[in-house]
């Protein structure tokens, strides 16, 4: 009980106090998603990422497709990859 008690004080004060400990200013890290364009998920963390001051690209290449996908990464060069497709 004590525990769940901690827990819910822990994640209020995430939520209460996140604005403050995340800096605007963001190290210029560029995310690559997959499943940002069509996706809701996907879409939905685009524009969280977004309202964080992070570049973010939405991959326009399908998984199938070896290639584009190589070509896609070597062109934007991402910092993190990001797959929000269902399998």
């Amino acid at each position: 009980m004590i525990c769940r008690f901690l827990l819910k004080i822990t994640f209020l004060c995430i939520l209460i106090f996140q604005p403050y400990l995340c800096s605007q200013e963001k190290s210029g890290e560029v995310f690559l998603v997959f499943g940002g364009k069509t996706g809701w998920i996907g879409q939905k963390i685009v524009k969280l990422l977004e309202n964080q001051n992070y570049q973010v690209y939405r991959a326009s290449s399908r998984l199938e497709n070896r290639e584009e996908i190589e070509y896609e990464v070597d062109l934007i060069q991402p910092d993190f990859i990001e797959k929000i497709l269902a399998d």
